[in-house]
């Protein structure tokens, strides 16, 4: 009996611990099912909605409005820089011009595919919410016209009597080839003025006239092309059709789509004229013409600034840019073994192992040439 009474207590005592971590269990409160599928850790990670809000369709707000600020930043530091240099001395007065290009603010849209497969020199544009053009309060517009259009000295004061704004030059296209045929004075005129439109009948020649002084830097100025005359009289031009025309320009940001990847969209530039929420409506729709699946990258920068990305693809290829095998020598093996056969049922082997011969060297010079 004793025996049997010291077992029982030595079991009783082992069970004990047992009993107590069952009741520990029970007590403790149970892990909700929402804590554990949302850790606090990893919902940044996963993407909660405040990181994955994206209001600019495939760009979030928030971090278009930190690439903005880094590109002030970038500015005064070289403002900072210019004012120490000596070279500076004597344009110290000039360095709140609202004007500088080196604050313009660009667009660089970076597709996966070729904008144009071929050159082109057609522009596109863009309507703005705010345009960059009208902005500046002395803006200087010149205007390419056809020989036919502007023949004699009445003809250009019946243009320049309609007052159209902005509109301080009217060039013919003969003049372009003969007046401004001298490098210097095409580099004159591109400095000259702050838009160039060209009638689109004389469009493929300005190329060839204007040469790299015009088409070299696309994302300051190039020629935009422009109908200055009414449908029912093309041969006539229309001053009423021209200064409407020439505002349409105004209120867009035009560009020319490059036989390549990249191009480039001004929307504005850090200045009193622009506030930060224009220039981020400029850049949402700039962001709205492109589809997100052609895009390789987005990012925005000044005239000399390093290009800061807002959007990078996280698919380069898609499955219809994988080309296919051709079966080319398929074809080529069973035609020759068409061949071959129709010549055994006619002829030696001999003379059909020269035949055959015969027909890979023609395939061949026939591919050559």
């Amino acid at each position: 009996m004793a025996r049997t009474k010291q077992t029982r207590s030595r079991a009783s005592k082992q069970e004990a611990p047992a009993q107590k971590k069952q009741k520990v269990a029970s007590q403790s409160p149970k892990a909700s099912p929402a804590k554990n599928a949302t850790p606090i850790k990893e919902s940044k990670k996963s993407g909660s909605p405040e990181t994955s809000a994206k209001e600019y369709g495939y760009v979030s707000k928030k971090q278009a409005i930190a690439a903005l600020e880094e590109l002030k930043k970038f500015l005064e530091r070289q403002s900072e820089g210019s004012k120490n240099d000596k070279s500076q001395l004597f344009d110290e007065d000039n360095d709140d011009d609202d004007d500088d290009e080196s604050k313009s603010l660009y667009v660089e849209v970076q597709k996966k595919k070729f904008f144009n497969t071929r050159p082109g020199f057609k522009a596109k544009l863009i309507p703005l919410p705010k345009p960059y053009m009208t902005s500046k309060s002395d803006f200087k517009t010149c205007f390419f016209v056809r020989d036919s259009f502007i023949k004699t000295n009445e003809d250009l004061e019946k243009v320049e009597e309609a007052k159209i704004p902005t509109l301080s030059k009217i060039i013919t296209l003969n003049q372009l080839k003969t007046i401004y045929h001298p490098f210097e004075k095409r580099r004159e005129l591109y400095k000259e003025y702050d838009l160039f439109v060209a009638d689109d009948a004389i469009l493929s020649s300005l190329p060839n006239v204007l040469g790299k002084t015009m088409y070299d830097n696309q994302k300051t100025k190039f020629p935009v092309q422009i109908r200055p005359y009414m449908s029912d009289s093309p041969k006539e031009l229309s001053l009423e059709k021209l200064k409407a025309q020439i505002e349409r320009v105004m209120n867009s940001a035009p560009y020319l789509p490059p036989m390549g990847t990249t191009a480039y969209f001004k929307i504005g530039a850090f200045n009193k004229n622009f506030t930060e929420e224009e220039l981020l409506e400029n850049l949402h729709t700039i962001l709205k013409e492109f589809d997100e699946k052609e895009l390789l990258t987005v990012g925005v920068q000044t005239q000399w600034s390093p290009v800061l990305p807002l959007f990078y693809t996280e698919k380069i290829y898609s499955d219809e840019d994988v080309l296919q095998d051709t079966p080319e020598e398929t074809e080529k093996e069973i035609t020759e073994d068409v061949f071959a056969k129709a010549l055994f049922e006619l002829a030696d082997e001999e003379t059909v192992n020269k035949a055959l011969k015969e027909n890979r060297m023609g395939s061949l010079a026939r591919s050559k040439a």
